[in-house]
């Protein structure tokens, strides 16, 4: 499914007047964005009733005084959306809002900066932004500074808000976001601020900050002339697909091996496999003990899950009974239970930070340097860039729909690998003549594997990876080489015996 949605920033150097009010809206009305942020509106609380009536749509305020700043989120009339939650700056400086737009989860943002270098505004700024969703993430507005003092400015002195600009900087590394104005035009040089009071003074202060994802979404980002202001309009259109996440490859959960249950059940797995199973072919024999242990870790793994929610739930319950039990009648006991259940529960939170962390694939963490939000979203952008939205074929067709991609990778990689009659002696003459292998070389290639050599493979390569197709790491040969050595020797003698490699040993 496709969600087009245009989305326009504008700072109006003050709405109060009734005239100028009545033009932009009306410019709006026509334009047709679906959300609009507006900056230096100078709104009160009073004219809150008076602007939604004008508006005819809905309105989120962040006031600031009769002669400066002010922000205004506009959301046209037509729209069908619904607004999760919001929090806006006492200063009218910024509004962040959750908004649902048909299937599209949204945090949009409307931004005025301070014209100082003030850069604990923008700290306080992302820090608030990182409690929310920034899966698809619009920052919008008069930001008070150029990244780029060479394309971004023209006249007056070589300068601007460096520390809030860095820090900015830095806060768009971390959610991974991009200036898509400058990302679609590289080299170009547009200003949206042009000063009424030195002449030959222009900058481009507007703009719009996105998730870096959602980059290929963008049909269009432009600067149009605005209405009876120094500032240019700055109008993003992008078109987001939403495509339902099908379950990915299974990997084996390395936290299963630090489980003494676990360990036994699959054990005895092992020790009764060759009982049970017979097969002649070993390259199948090792097939079929893996499925037996996927499907084992897999059962395994969600009974444990499941015990843990049960226990979980239960401990909620406790606990918000024992505080129930202490508003009415405080006793040492009653304390004593309700830090036990407490600390138990804060063990089951850290048990899922963990896991989140590990997913997020961050690879520096210290204690108490990221909230739990952030490895949330952090999770959720790696899922999102890892998957395909939009793919063109050589004809120059577009496909969004997720059949239509795979259909068409499977298609290009048919005819990328497909067999075209060649001369191997044309090929062997273009490559230079092989250097001639020792005795002792040849003894050491050739010929079948020994356990030692499968061994020494296994040790030298990193944990916490899963190198096939089939899901299990590192962690758990390791743990039960003694076991499954000779399993995987004999399947992969068997393929050098035989000239050929299983279907799965040549998938990995």
């Amino acid at each position: 499914m496709v969600d087009d949605i245009t989305v326009i920033t504008y700072n109006a150097r003050g709405l109060r007047n009734h005239n100028k009010r009545r033009r932009l809206f009306s410019y709006l009305h026509r334009s047709k964005p679906h959300i609009s942020f507006i900056q230096e509106t100078h709104s009160l609380p009073a004219d809150e009733k008076i602007w939604k009536n004008e508006w005819g749509g809905k309105v989120i305020f962040s006031h600031g005084t009769h002669d400066s700043c002010g922000v205004s989120i506009l959301f046209n009339p037509t729209v069908d959306l619904e607004i999760k939650k919001c929090v806006s700056h006492d200063g009218g400086r910024f509004i962040i809002t959750e908004v649902t737009f048909n299937t599209t989860i949204l945090t949009v943002v409307a931004l005025y900066g301070p014209n100082i270098d003030n850069p604990s505004f923008f700290v306080q700024l992302f820090n608030i932004i990182s409690t929310f969703s920034t899966e698809n993430l619009i920052i919008g507005g008069d930001f008070n500074f150029v990244f780029n003092l060479a394309l971004d400015k023209k006249g007056g002195q070589q300068r601007t808000n460096f520390n809030a600009r860095n820090e900015c900087l830095s806060f768009m590394t971390g959610l991974s976001l991009i200036d898509i104005w400058r990302e679609r035009n590289p080299r170009s040089i547009s200003f949206t601020w042009s000063s009424n009071i030195l002449s030959g003074l222009h900058c481009r202060l507007d703009f719009f900050l996105i998730s870096r994802h959602m980059l290929h979404s963008v049909n269009d980002v432009s600067h149009s002339p605005g209405i009876q202001s120094d500032h240019s309009f700055v109008n993003l259109s992008l078109s987001l697909f939403t495509e339902k996440r099908v379950p990915g490859y299974w990997k084996f959960n390395n936290s299963l091996l630090q489980d003494p249950d676990y360990l036994d059940i699959i054990t005895n797995v092992i020790n009764s496999f060759e009982e049970n199973h017979t097969y002649s072919n070993p390259s199948l024999r090792w097939e079929g003990l893996k499925f037996i242990l996927r499907k084992e870790s897999i059962k395994y793994a969600k009974e444990k899950a499941k015990a843990r929610r049960c226990r979980e739930d239960e401990l909620t319950n406790e606990v918000a009974n024992l505080e129930q039990a202490l508003y009415i009648s405080d006793s040492t006991e009653t304390r004593t239970k309700l830090n036990d259940a407490r600390n138990e529960l804060l063990l089951f939170y850290d048990m899922k930070l963990q896991g989140t962390i590990i997913r997020s694939r961050a690879r520096w963490v210290e204690q108490g340097e990221k909230n739990t939000k952030y490895f949330l979203n952090l999770e959720r952008r790696n899922k999102i860039c890892n998957t395909i939205h939009k793919i063109c074929d050589d004809n120059g067709n577009t496909y969004i729909n997720g059949k239509s991609i795979l259909h068409n990778i499977k298609c290009f990689y048919e005819n990328l690998y497909v067999s075209n009659p060649c001369s191997p002696q044309l090929i062997l003459d273009d490559l230079p003549p092989p250097s001639p292998f020792s005795t002792d070389d040849f003894s050491t290639g050739e010929g079948e594997l020994n356990l030692n050599e499968c061994s020494m493979s296994l040790n030298s390569s990193k944990n916490d990876k899963s190198p096939g197709s089939d899901g299990f790491s590192v962690n758990l040969n390791k743990t039960f080489w003694h076991l499954i050595g000779n399993y995987v020797l004999d399947s992969l003698n068997y393929a050098y015996s035989h000239n050929g490699l299983s279907y799965e040993q040549s998938r990995a």
